[in-house]
């Protein structure tokens, strides 16, 4: 379940997260506050590639961000001055975890893609590990059907 005080950063604009997003499959990317949130926001263009596999099926990708400062600047707006050539979210009131006690501590397990209703078809991030990249094309492509 996406936080329902949620914003979303595209291109240096900020704005509220769409409610549509809610009731899409969609491939959820989440970085909490126990993350070391500037090494994981210089990695976040890589996500590019996962769109040009989403895109065509109509499943967004959210990275989520916990609401945090970053050397003293909020993290909306750090994220918006450096533009990172896609869309980023923030979970403005760190209500994610609480919203889905579901999701384990391990940082490692925050990737995920979700069906319509909000259950995980497959946990992991596609970016970094090769094997769930290749799962994830292919269970993306079922998902359609």
């Amino acid at each position: 379940m996406l936080p329902k005080n949620t914003i979303c950063i595209d291109g240096g604009e900020v704005f509220d997260m769409p409610d549509t997003l809610r009731k899409k499959a969609k491939m959820i990317v989440y970085v909490d506050s126990s993350e070391c949130v500037p090494c994981r926001i210089t990695k976040m263009p890589m996500y590019k590639r996962i769109l040009t596999k989403t895109e065509p099926y109509d499943v967004p990708l959210v990275i989520l961000l916990a609401n945090r400062h970053f050397s003293g600047i909020p993290i909306a707006q750090y994220v918006s001055d450096i533009d990172l050539g896609i869309p980023i979210y923030v979970d403005l009131e760190n209500s994610f975890l609480e919203a889905n006690p579901v999701v384990p501590k391990d940082v490692r397990l925050h990737a995920f893609l979700v069906n319509r209703q909000g259950n995980p078809v497959l946990v992991g991030d596609p970016v970094f590990l090769p094997e769930i990249d290749e799962l994830f094309g292919q269970v993306i492509r079922q998902m359609d059907k």
